[in-house]
């Protein structure tokens, strides 16, 4: 079995901070969680993952591919969700996908649509009106559809 990320010996500073030889690897097809107290690093090893952090040391790799040198190519296989919304408090839910699939080449707006039903969300509510739990569902739909028609 293959594995879909692999970091080795990552080491990132900050001022007050410091990430020091973190390595794990998560084989394909399983969920890991990422768990540990505050200040530990768990944000911080995320955002070298994505590249949202540069990253002083070690490798990371995202499905095989280096998650710098084979960046874009990465970020097409790659879905993320954060605790933070996103989206434009004004845009309604339908104008979420024209935003999101001009980032993806193999866009799924049928499976979008399917995942706005699934998770009973008006495509006319504005982000604004949904809670915060239904804006969550929606980042999962805005990153999950085209992930499911690659990997099908």
């Amino acid at each position: 079995m293959s594995n879909a990320l692999e970091v080795a010996h990552l080491r990132k500073s900050y001022a007050d901070f410091t990430l020091t030889d973190v390595s794990f690897t998560l084989p394909s097809g399983r969920i890991m969680g990422f768990v540990g107290q505050n200040g530990a690093g768990k944000t911080t090893t995320i955002r070298c993952i994505l590249n949202m952090a540069a990253r002083e040391g070690g490798e990371i790799k995202i499905f095989g591919l280096d998650n710098i040198k084979d960046e874009l190519a990465v970020k097409q296989e790659l879905a993320a969700v954060f605790d933070e919304i996103f989206f434009v408090d004004v845009w309604r839910v339908r104008e979420v996908e024209k935003v999101i699939k001009g980032f993806y080449d193999r866009w799924d707006s049928k499976q979008y649509n399917e995942y706005l039903k699934e998770f009973e969300l008006s495509p006319e509510k504005r982000v604004s009106e949904l809670s915060r739990g239904m804006k969550m569902k929606l980042m999962l739909g805005g990153n999950v559809p085209w992930c499911q028609a690659a990997h099908s």
